[in-house]
C-alpha cells in the first residue's frame, strides 16, 4: 500500500470516527398521563399476596422537586380488579 492510500485511508477513518452524534433527548411533558405500574408477584399457595400499584415518575421540574408532593407517584384513589380465571 502506497504512502497515499495510507493518507486517504487515515483521513478517512478519522472523518468517520470524529463525527459527533447528536445527544439531546427531547421529552414531552405536556398534556399530563398517568401511568401506573404494577409491582408484586402472585403466589397462588400463598395465603396473602401484596401489589403494589404506583405511576411512572414524570416530571418537568426534576426528581427532588417533584418528588416533595406525594401525587407524583402515588394515586390519591384507584379502583382494582382482581379476577380469578383457570388456565
Amino acid at each position: 500500500m502506497s504512502k497515499t492510500q495510507k493518507i486517504i485511508i487515515a483521513l478517512f477513518s478519522s472523518c468517520i470516527f470524529l463525527q459527533s452524534c447528536e445527544n439531546d433527548l427531547s421529552v414531552n411533558l405536556e398534556p399530563f398521563q398517568s401511568i401506573p405500574v404494577l409491582y408484586g408477584m402472585i403466589d397462588p399457595f400463598a395465603e396473602t399476596n401484596q401489589i403494589r400499584i404506583s405511576r411512572v415518575f414524570f416530571g418537568a421540574n426534576g426528581i427532588n422537586n417533584s418528588l416533595l408532593s406525594n401525587d407524583s407517584i402515588s394515586f390519591s384513589s384507584i379502583d382494582v380488579i382482581l379476577e380469578l380465571t383457570d388456565l
